[in-house]
Parts: C-alpha cells; sequence; structure tokens
C-alpha cells in the first residue's frame, strides 16, 4: 500500500551554512515554521521526523505543539555531510551544489541512499522536516535526475513524494525560490 512522505525544507536560518555549524531559526525563520504549521493544522495528524539540526528542528516545532505529536529526530535526513574547515564550506558546497552525480565520490552517494533508505521505511503518511540538499538528492534520484540540485527549495516549501514499497516517486515539487541557497 502507498502511502505519502513530504519532505519540508527548514525555515532561514540565524546564520549561512558557511558561517555556523548549527544554527536555530531566524525571526525569519520562525515565520516559515509557522506557516508550515498553518498549512497542516487541518491535516490529519501523523509521524513527524526531523533532522537533528537545529533549525529543521524548530522548524518542526510549532506543528508538534499543534498536533500535540512529539518529533522523532533521524540522522539520516540531515543536511549533506561535509568535512572541510568552515572557511572553505561556501566554496566547497558551490562546488558540489553545480557537480552531477557520476561526478561525486561514493560518501555522497552512501548520503543519498541512506535517506532514501530513510525515507521508503516509513509505513505511513510522514511529515520530515529537513534540508535543501536532502530534498534535492531525493528528487533526483525519483526522477532520474543527474545533477545534485534539481531545483531551489524555498525555505518551509513541501515536496511530497508516494512511497510503494521500493519505489520512491515525486508527486509535486515545493515551492522553488528564484536565488541561490545562502551559502
Amino acid at each position: 500500500m502507498s502511502h505519502d512522505v513530504f519532505l519540508i525544507r527548514h525555515g532561514a536560518a540565524a546564520a549561512a551554512w558557511s558561517e555556523a555549524l548549527d544554527p536555530g531559526l531566524s525571526d525569519e525563520g520562525r515565520e516559515h515554521a509557522r506557516l508550515v504549521a498553518a498549512h497542516f493544522a487541518s491535516h490529519p495528524p501523523c509521524p513527524l521526523v526531523a533532522s537533528p539540526l537545529a533549525r529543521a528542528r524548530e522548524t518542526a516545532e510549532p506543528l508538534a505543539a499543534v498536533w500535540r505529536r512529539p518529533m522523532t529526530l533521524d540522522e539520516r535526513v540531515r543536511e549533506v555531510p561535509s568535512s572541510v574547515p568552515m572557511d572553505e564550506r561556501k566554496a566547497w558546497l558551490g562546488k558540489i551544489m553545480a557537480s552531477t552525480w557520476p561526478e561525486v565520490d561514493a560518501s555522497l552517494h552512501a548520503w543519498r541512499d541512506q535517506a532514501a533508505r530513510a525515507v521508503l521505511g516509513f509505513r505511513q503518511d510522514t511529515l520530515v522536516f529537513t534540508h535543501f540538499m536532502v530534498i534535492n538528492a531525493l528528487v533526483a534520484r525519483a526522477t532520474d535526475d543527474q545533477r545534485l540540485v534539481c531545483f531551489e527549495p524555498d525555505y518551509g516549501s513541501i515536496t511530497q513524494f508516494r512511497c510503494d514499497g521500493d519505489a520512491l516517486s515525486l508527486v509535486s515539487l515545493g515551492r522553488a525560490r528564484k536565488t541561490l541557497v545562502n551559502l
């Protein structure tokens, strides 16, 4: 039996990815979280899963409060891993974002595969609060797109997938933004 998984990009962070390891939400990001909670307020409650990073957790919190449900933290939907020093992160991410899947190393394929296993492992409709690159990795996998960045999900955007056994298909892309991600 199929079910849907909604990948929700976290709200705007208080600092750029290249400036802080784990920033929380900015005031704007808290508004994004509030809008996501309002969007899903009348949806039947279902499991809430979040990346352990602060910006994803904080985006899920308003909906968890509305639904009075706990969220589960899941490392498998965490942002793309980087082991480069902070002052090199922006250049590294820019290079990765311009790459195709055949060009990147096995560690990124393993990261994408673990995110896909997480999503395919849910057995009912589930909301996942996650990150720009996770959403792109799963859109690429579901659509056979070779680019690491297939589209630019805006803060608080909702991308819907259908899971049917081991098959992951894209139902709808979330709201896209026209500018590049804040590195």
